[in-house]
């Protein structure tokens, strides 16, 4: 299970949505540097997906999308996006 106090270096927790049978799909943020950054999203902790972007804004953007594309289809909402400055 993933735990959102578990940070490592460079990795924001995106969001966490859960639906009944207790399965959690969440996204994080994996910022690279002057690379770009990745955004990745686990279901049950286990790795299911993962997209390279260029900027960090691109990142944000499509996790806004996934987590609006779940819960429309009911999954819950156990953790929102946090606040990120785009530059």
């Amino acid at each position: 299970m993933l735990r959102w106090s578990r940070r490592h270096r460079g990795t924001i927790p995106m969001w966490c949505v859960r639906r009944t049978g207790n399965r959690m799909i969440a996204c994080t943020l994996e910022q690279h540097g002057d690379n770009g950054c990745r955004l990745a999203v686990t279901l049950d902790g286990g790795e299911i997906a993962a997209q390279q972007f260029h900027s960090t804004t691109d990142a944000v953007s499509h996790a806004g999308f996934l987590l609006e594309r779940l819960t429309a289809t009911g999954w819950a909402l156990e953790r929102d996006m946090p606040r990120i400055p785009l530059h």
